[in-house]
């Protein structure tokens, strides 16, 4: 200092805080801090410098006076990896990472640390610089401090100690501060930042609260923009996931997802769908990262079609994984995982189950005094396992390790997915058992059934017990899906026997699927639906898709129809082209649709079935009586009639239902050969129809159309435009619905279709016996049309008129119905009031009084009449209100 005065040296501190953008550029256009320093680095001899910290970079600059000043080196504040406090903190020791700005992958180049000693001119102590380095660090990387141990080589205790004292980074910018963190961490590997991934991330992410970051937003940018975007996010926890579907990874997305395991404390999912990875020992290095970060609270890992024949990296990632207390949910789907390889990561699980058991029981034991021990803090407890679509085959120790992981896995289990495994279950029914009774989805199809040569019956005997067994004790099982898996009448006698003697499945909670499962007989398989289908109110939805079923259907459908409980049924597919195939069996199909009607209309007065599919069943001008009946459906919400061969026809005869029908929400028509004819009908249909609500449209048949249209211009432009009309009438349905409800007109659309259903319920055909009904009907009916009629703010039962008035009006309407209904009892049938009360006592509950005992000369008797029509006013306007307000007038 003896060529630098103390007031000259001060004079260049206040330029450099002055004037940043002039020295270091104006890309650090705000300096934080200036002092004078003495550096040494490689000799003894200590110098004189100057110490700036401008943005998120720190400078050492040389100089006697302002206008000689040079940068003599220069580091990025997250280079940082050495902070050390030396004797008694009078000297600081600076370490920062040295890697070349062209550097195309981090893994590939070794890490080269520079060293630098730091004390003040005055002998004091340097520790403020220390913290203010660290201050600028936490500055732009506010959620740093959990991951400080990761990114430095050494830090001393007291600077950790004061890191959380140091102020929070002002204002506070969206999604954590991702913009600093991101614009420094561009400085970092020398490239400049984009503004179109800020804008995205601090409007889309930030607004819909997306913290899984989607490598596919960022796709069509440079590698190292998206290097640089999954850097910038490894220390924040805002971002806990990253996703990438179909995309081609290189070199350098690896890097920094291995940059990001090792240092990230919150990253909770990695899922990775049908991407082509650059490395074939991916799981080999990954496991290496994860080695060295194992408190990562990973959650969910999913890995699907990607190759994986990494034997020895599924070794070493099956013994790590149950080191990661958090994890819950694991997925190789379509992964072309070969039984060795699942074999080498089911060992690999086994290794590590009982390593990570064994650490645990060691902590246990240190505990002394009191302390309360949970067994199941911080064990690992696999929830999800998916291994679909893997070729493991039906080897014997296959199954055998995966059902020693599940029994391993203490019942921890709810999810697991082996369907197209081909897997032996025989080998899999003892070991759910053991560990898989709480079970939530089980996803069984196309797995193996082993058979003996020797003794077929037997085995088939005692596989069938052993599912009796498994599935009268599963405590929680929701859904359950056997597509494509063989079974036998024994099997499948025993796995619904099981369901039906489980009192731990709630009623309607249960989907099963046995698409194309029947094999044998299927007279026999009936046998065992007729016989435990309706045992199972647990089974809310039922899919038999494809088990050419045949004349088999029309016994079974009357089982389908008594269980209450069901809401969906699934019954398309190949089964019924063999009675198609023939003429002859013309009668049975119809008798089939038949009950199809009495399943979507229901024998009661209310049907539970929400969805009925029928789709690929082909069943053509069969299905005319069904299509017929859905006028009057009353539960039925979904209904898929996809290549039905319908034709122009069938989509007439559906329009005139749409018309009539309440209840359906979506509808599906694809591959019937409609035409343009019938999508005329369809839109015809929803001119009237205010309650369809989704439509999928047709597009095989509009392509069809089209193409066949294509050189009639006014035909195709008219094809167009009923496109358009049905596209408008379903966004009229969804708006109103969402926004406003339905109208009073609507309401009253829904009661005459309510009393429609009504009539054919009464048996009311028009014979004498029951024209008395059929008036009464169309009295109640016209009433309704005229509430119908009447403005919102009239009959809106939240409007404050209809509560002041409401009653009144219902009054008035209900007297007019009683002169009404008495003008008709003199002129046709004086024995009305007596059917019409009894009527109101059997259908609605509404006892009017005994009528017993009465004389028929009783009605003459013009009091006692006056008395009963007061009394029947009576009952029928609590009647009324009861059920406008069930209604919704």
């Amino acid at each position: 200092m003896s060529s630098l005065t103390r007031e000259k040296a001060e004079e260049i501190c206040q330029h450099i805080r002055t004037n940043p953008d002039s020295i270091f550029g104006q890309k650090y256009w705000q300096c934080r801090h200036a002092c004078v320093v003495q550096s040494q680095q490689k000799s003894d001899k200590w110098e004189t410098r100057f110490l700036a910290i401008a943005k998120f970079r720190v400078f050492l600059l040389y100089g006697k006076s302002i206008s000689t000043i040079k940068l003599e080196k220069s580091f990025n504040v997250l280079a940082l990896r050495n902070l050390e406090l030396l004797q008694q903190e009078q000297i600081l020791q600076i370490g920062w990472e040295d890697r070349p700005g062209g550097t195309k992958s981090f893994s590939s180049t070794p890490i080269v640390v520079l060293h630098l000693f730091l004390r003040k001119p005055d002998g004091s102590k340097t520790k403020d610089l220390a913290l203010e380095l660290l201050s600028t660090l936490k500055h732009y990387f506010p959620e740093i401090q959990k991951s400080l141990t990761k990114l430095f080589i050494s830090l001393s205790p007291p600077l950790i100690a004061d890191f959380a004292l140091l102020p929070l980074s002002t204002p506070e910018l969206p999604c954590h501060n991702f913009r600093r963190s991101y614009v420094a961490y561009c400085d970092w590997m020398e490239q400049p930042f984009r503004d179109e991934i800020i804008w995205d991330i601090e409007r889309i992410y930030f607004f819909h609260g997306q913290h899984e970051l989607d490598l596919n937003d960022f796709s069509h940018l440079s590698l190292k923009d998206q290097q640089a975007l999954i850097g910038s996010i490894q220390f924040s926890s805002f971002f806990t996931g990253i996703f990438a579907d179909s995309l081609r990874l290189q070199n350098e997305h690896i890097d920094s997802l291995f940059l990001l395991i090792r240092r990230s404390h919150s990253l909770r999912s990695l899922y990775f769908n049908r991407c082509t990875l650059p490395i074939k020992d991916f799981l080999t290095q990954f496991s290496i990262a994860l080695s060295t970060n194992i408190n990562l609270p990973l959650e969910r890992l999913r890995l699907v079609g990607i190759v994986l024949e990494d034997k020895k990296g599924l070794t070493q990632l099956g013994t790590l994984l149950p080191q990661l207390s958090s994890l819950r949910a694991l997925s190789f789907a379509e992964c072309l995982l070969s039984e060795k390889c699942a074999l080498a990561f089911l060992n690999g699980l086994h290794h590590g189950i009982r390593l990570a058991n064994d650490s645990a029981k060691g902590e246990d034991a240190t505990v002394t005094g009191n302390t309360l021990i949970n067994s199941d803090n911080g064990r690992f407890q696999l929830e999800a396992l998916n291994l679909s679509g893997n070729p493991l085959g039906s080897g014997v120790e296959l199954a055998e390790q995966l059902a020693n992981f599940l029994a391993l896995n203490t019942g921890a289990i709810r999810f697991l997915d082996l369907n197209g495994t081909a897997i032996q279950l025989d080998r899999l029914w003892a070991a759910l058992k053991l560990g898989g009774l709480g079970l939530e989805v089980l996803r069984l199809g196309g797995c193996h059934i082993a058979q003996t040569k020797r003794s077929v019956r037997n085995s088939g005997k005692d596989s069938a017990q052993i599912a009796n067994e498994l599935f009268s004790s599963f405590l929680s099982l929701k859904e359950l899906d056997l597509t494509g898996t063989h079974l036998t009448s024994e099997l499948l006698s025993g796995i619904l026997e099981g369901i039906s003697t489980n009192a731990n499945l709630p009623s309607s909670s249960l989907s099963f699927c046995l698409d194309n499962c029947i094999v044998g007989s299927t007279t026999q398989c009936v046998n065992v639906f007729e016989q435990y289908l309706l045992e199972c109110p647990c089974i809310c939805s039922l899919s038999l898709r494809d088990n050419s079923l045949e004349h088999e259907t029309y016994r079974l459908l009357p089982i389908i129809c008594k269980m209450r409980g069901l809401r969906k049924f699934d019954i398309g597919g190949a089964n019924f082209f063999g009675l198609k195939a023939n003429k002859k069996h013309a009668q049975m199909l119809s008798a089939i649709v038949t009950e199809f009607v009495r399943l979507v209309n229901g024998e009661d007065e209310e049907s539970n079935l929400d969805e009925l599919s029928l789709s690929d069943s082909r069943l053509g001008s069969h299905l005319s009586i069904l299509l017929n009946a859905l006028g009057l459906s009353r539960s039925l919400r979904k209904l898929n009639l996809s290549n039905c061969d319908l034709g122009p026809g069938g989509a007439r005869l559906l329009g005139k239902s749409l018309q009539l029908n309440q209840s359906l929400r979506q509808l599906s028509l694809d591959r019937n050969q409609i035409g343009i004819d019938g999508f005329y009908e369809l839109a015809r249909a929803l001119r009237l129809n205010n309650t369809l609500l989704a439509l999928d449209l047709p597009t095989s048949d509009l392509s069809d159309s089209m193409t066949l249209l294509a050189r009639i211009p006014i035909e195709r432009a008219r094809l167009m435009a009923i496109i358009a009309e049905i596209e408008e009438a379903l966004k009229r349905n969804v708006d109103f619905s969402v926004t406003n409800g339905p109208t009073n007109g609507q309401l009253a659309m829904k009661a005459m279709h309510s009393l429609n259903i009504g009539c054919d319920r009464y048996n009311i055909n028009g014979s004498e016996t029951s024209e008395i009904k059929k008036v009464a009907f169309h009295k109640i009916g016209k009433l309704i049309a005229q509430i119908g009629e009447q403005k919102s703010d009239d009959i809106n039962i939240f409007n404050d008129s209809f509560k002041n008035n409401g009653d009144k009006r219902r009054t008035k309407i209900v007297d007019k119905f009683i002169e009404e209904l008495g003008q008709f009892v003199e002129d046709n049938n004086k024995n009305f009031l007596q059917s019409f009360s009894d009527r109101l006592a059997v259908q609605e509950c509404v006892e009017i009084c005994s009528l017993n005992n009465q004389q028929p000369d009783i009605i003459n008797n013009i009091s006692e009449k006056h008395a009963k029509e007061d009394q029947l006013k009576e009952k029928l306007t609590q009647f009324f209100n009861r059920y406008t307000r069930q209604k919704n007038f």
